[in-house]
This record gives C-alpha cells, structure tokens and sequence, in this order.
C-alpha cells in the first residue's frame, strides 16, 4: 500500500508539474487558420501600400498583377490576329509572349484583360494556400519561419506581379502533397501535374526526379520515365518558342528594362 501511495503521490505532482509547463504555442488547427489569414491579411495590405516595401528598395510596381496581365493580353493578341511572340501593344508594357503556346488557351477561353482583376488574385491565392499547406507551421518558431519566407523579397515580387510561376508551383505543390499521401492514383495526378507544368514553363520536368523514391524501384522508374517522356514531347512541340522569342529579347529588353525568363 505504502508504494502504492507513493507512485500516487508521484503521478500527481507530475501531472501538476506539467499543467503548470506552459504549451508549445501556437498549435492546432486554429492557430493554422489564424496564420493563414495574418499572411493572406499581409500580403493584401501590402498590395494597396507598395509604398512601403518601396521604402526598404522593394520597387513591387504601382500596377499589381503585371504578369498576369501580359498572359492575358497575349491571348487578346491572338483574338486580334495580331502576332503574340512580337512586341505586344495590347500589353501594358508592350511585351512579346515569351513563354509556352498553352498560355495563349486563355484566348478560346474567352479570357480577357478585363479577367485579371479576378486571375491574379486567384494565382495569388493558389500560391501562398499551396505554400501553406506545405509549411504547415505548427509552432511559433515554425511560423515565424514560415513568415519569412513568404514575405521575402523574391515571394513579394512574384505575388504582386502575380507571375506565372505561381499556378505553377501550386500546380508542383499539390501534386507533390498528393505523392507524399501515397493514396490510390496519387503517382498518376503528380505525374499529371509535372506534365502540365512543364508544358506551361518547361522547368518542372525537374520534379519528376520525385518519382524515384517510390517503392518498389521498378515502378518508380516507370513512372519517372513516362512522366519525362510525356513532357517532352510538349517541350519538343514548342521549339517554335525559342526561334519567336530570342529575336525580339535584346529590344525588348532595352524597351522595357526587363530580364526576359524564357523558361
């Protein structure tokens, strides 16, 4: 009984040693949810206030949504007949189209310019949800790394101009959550999504590497090779890009100061 009593009396004030411990904070879904908003909150009053970042040398453009504004007005380009891999008038800054064909989709999809009050937004968001669901923060250290990476200079940039890498990486980011599930056709749908993204910015074929981790080896390399296989022959498709592009770079350049991402 004696020792009964004393494992008692030891569990007891260790149940009140660690009820008086202060908990890892932030954690659970709330505080997640909390961060998301902060960050989604941040980058919107970033976005209405570029003169701030401005400030600290971050020039973020007066003009929010400029790269997707130039796909859109690449598939305007189009619908007019004109030319979308030479200087663009359609353009705000005049710029050639100087990625893949399967942007120009925004033409029969009846998108227009008038569209990127709505596109870059949604490019935006798709970006930093991704991103988010990949950090997944769980503590106040996580999330104050997790912060600094999304407010970094190059992320700012990118989510302001809501350039095209965005949907992009949300496209390599869900399909690569989807892999590590390893739920039934989650290698189909990250293979999937690396062929639609090499198509679109021809990088990503890159991420297919993902493949060979999976087990058993026979099927991962497989995999690996149909996925490359399938996304070049879209690259292979678009070897009218470099001949239309490459021309028109140097003046463009000079035009506008822009350091042209053929990839």
């Amino acid at each position: 009984r004696a020792g009964h009593r004393t494992m008692m009396s030891h569990a007891t004030k260790d149940a009140v040693h660690a009820a008086r411990e202060p908990a890892p904070w932030p954690a659970g879904t709330a505080a997640r949810v909390l961060f998301a908003v902060a960050v989604f909150a941040g980058h919107a009053w970033l976005l209405l206030n570029p003169q701030v970042p401005a400030r600290f040398g971050l020039v973020m453009m007066d003009r929010p949504f400029l790269d997707s504004h130039a796909i859109l007005a690449a598939g305007d380009a189009v619908r007019a007949g004109l030319d979308p891999w030479k200087v663009n008038p359609l353009d705000a800054l005049g710029r050639p189209h100087c990625y893949s064909s399967w942007w120009l989709a925004a033409a029969p999809l009846g998108l227009t310019r008038a569209d990127n009050a709505w596109v870059g937004p949604l490019w935006q968001a798709a970006f930093l949800l991704t991103a988010l669901l990949i950090l997944r923060p769980d503590s106040l250290r996580g999330m104050l790394l997790a912060a600094a990476v999304l407010f970094s200079p190059p992320v700012l940039l990118g989510v302001s101009r809501a350039n095209n890498d965005l949907p992009v990486f949300a496209l390599l980011g869900l399909g690569l959550l989807a892999l590590s599930s390893r739920k039934r056709g989650a290698t189909a749908w990250f293979g999937g999504s690396v062929v639609v993204a090499t198509g679109l910015k021809f990088y990503p074929v890159a991420a297919a590497a993902a493949l060979v981790s999976l087990r058993p080896r026979r099927h991962a390399l497989a995999a690996f090779a149909l996925t490359v296989g399938v996304a070049a022959v879209g690259v292979v498709a678009e070897e009218h890009l470099v001949r239309a592009v490459l021309p028109v770079v140097p003046a463009r350049d000079a035009a506008v100061g822009i350091v042209p991402h053929i990839a």
